[in-house]
């Protein structure tokens, strides 16, 4: 079967608006494969020997720092003795915070999870030291 030239010309014009259409955007948008992670990804914290409360940190310190994936960011705690400031972090660079209430635990973790669902685990101690 022979196919005239300018229906060959028709379909390729076509094929080209068609693809045109998709779309654009990054791999991040598109789910592709990009490196995601927090730094620091583990903290430590040691109350004094016979202190009658873990590490209390009330000063907005310690920050971490989100690097890759795609925002918005949500932050969880498996501890409720450990309280992220935000809860949401809008784009990768930025920072976010825990507060630590005096709970005692060890370990307990922090997970970062981007809008295309990926996910990092921050481990975290607070302990009294022996």
């Amino acid at each position: 079967m022979k196919i005239s030239t300018p229906f060959k010309t028709a379909i390729v014009a076509a094929s080209v608006v068609l693809l045109a259409s998709c779309g654009g955007g990054d791999d991040a948008e598109a789910g592709g494969p990009t490196e995601f992670s927090v730094v620091p990804d583990k903290l430590e914290g040691t109350a004094a020997a016979g202190s009658a409360t873990c590490i209390v940190d009330n000063t907005g310190t310690p920050k971490f720092t989100i690097l890759g994936g795609a925002g918005p960011y949500r932050i969880t705690s498996s501890n409720a003795g450990m309280i992220p400031h935000p809860a949401v972090v809008e784009k990768q660079g930025d920072q976010f915070t825990i507060e630590l209430t005096g709970t005692c635990f060890d370990p307990a973790s922090l997970v970062i999870m981007d809008k295309l669902n990926k996910s990092v685990v921050v481990t975290v101690s607070n302990k009294i030291g022996t």
